[in-house]
């Protein structure tokens, strides 16, 4: 790639592992590099290997994702050292991802008290911390790789996966493509060449010579940035808030029940869980007021509100979403989505 400048990070953690930039002047519209199929590492290649057989001929295992067939292929691949024709590219991955929460120490972990990330990192622990117990107890001597082995070689996949049709559907590591950082609006584009067998990747816009070649990750919320990839983009405008509304028993709501089955939502007196979570939902909302997450908690909130006289008015009205009832009504709604925004506010120190 004659038009291309690798800047290796010798440390080989994730952040900046690899910056890949122009040395000279790339043109819009023009093919920035091209990686031939025979590099890339897909599922297919994954579960026809020595290690991905062992999984799929075990009926009994429980695998919640695709994604570990590549990461036990990597664990296989990089076991093998030199002899691996894989060997020149895993020795290009991270070493380390402690950048990313998943490894975060006690003290960067307290730094989040708050945030609704925490939840979602601790989700995704112990969804590999099952699936790795039980790779160990069906497949043979898998125990040779330790968990962090494991959760290397998952974390390698999610910051680094890509989907795209080779024939069928499926989805691999492509080399040097999985080296550019993430930048919007979109710098470059990339496909899947089935004429010329490969990757493409093509300049949207000029690049001037010495600067950083970016891709796209899509649009995103930081919470997924942040956990899945360890980095948050500033002024993003696709960040989500999660809230907590709730639907208040009254004595004098002669329609609480009929209300609570409108919502969805299970109310169990013999429930051992706090009061304050019973009639609740939670919401994870992104700015836009038309965006439909935004519109299902309004409507939440003016279903909830609605007087014993305006609830006949509501049958008359899809709730797909609810549309203001009334001027009060309205305000009602509004003070308790002023209230559940700072409860959560709250939660941070």
């Amino acid at each position: 790639y004659p038009k291309l400048d690798y800047l290796v990070n010798r440390n080989n953690t994730y952040t900046g592992c690899c910056t890949i930039r122009a040395n000279q002047v790339i043109e819009k519209n023009e093919e920035i590099f091209f990686v031939p199929l025979q590099f890339l590492m897909t599922s297919d290649i994954a579960k026809a290997s020595k290690i991905g057989q062992q999984l799929v001929e075990h009926n009994d295992l429980q695998l919640r994702s695709k994604h570990t067939y590549l990461a036990c292929f990597l664990l296989q691949e990089r076991e093998k050292g030199p002899s691996s024709i894989w060997n020149v590219y895993i020795q290009c991955l991270p070493k380390h991802f402690d950048n990313v929460p998943m490894n975060y120490t006690a003290d960067l972990r307290a730094e989040l008290k708050g945030s609704f990330t925490l939840e979602k990192i601790d989700q995704r622990l112990d969804f590999l911390k099952w699936e790795y117990t039980e790779l160990c107890e069906k497949i043979d001597n898998f125990d040779r790789f330790s968990l962090q082995d494991f959760i290397w070689a998952r974390l390698v996949v999610i910051t680094r996966i890509f989907g795209f049709i080779v024939d069928v559907k499926t989805d691999g590591l492509v080399p040097i493509l999985d080296f550019l950082r993430h930048r919007r609006p979109r710098q470059t584009k990339w496909t899947y060449s089935q004429e010329k067998k490969g990757f493409i990747v093509t300049a949207l816009q000029r690049v001037e010579a010495g600067n950083e070649i970016f891709v796209s990750f899509g649009r995103k919320c930081n919470s997924r940035f942040f956990v899945n990839y360890g980095f948050v983009v500033e002024n993003n405008v696709d960040n989500e808030a999660v809230i907590v509304l709730t639907l208040e028993k009254d004595a004098n709501d002669a329609h609480y029940a009929d209300k609570l089955r409108m919502l969805g939502i299970h109310d169990d007196d013999d429930n051992e869980d706090d009061d304050e979570q019973k009639g609740s939902l939670t919401y994870q909302i992104p700015m836009q007021y038309t965006s439909k997450k935004v519109q299902q908690a309004f409507t939440f909130l003016r279903v909830s509100h609605a007087t014993n006289t305006e609830w006949d008015a509501l049958q008359d009205q899809s709730l797909d979403p609810a549309n203001p009832i009334s001027i009060g009504n309205e305000k009602n709604t509004l003070e308790s989505l002023k209230t559940a925004a700072q409860r959560a506010l709250d939660q941070f120190p």
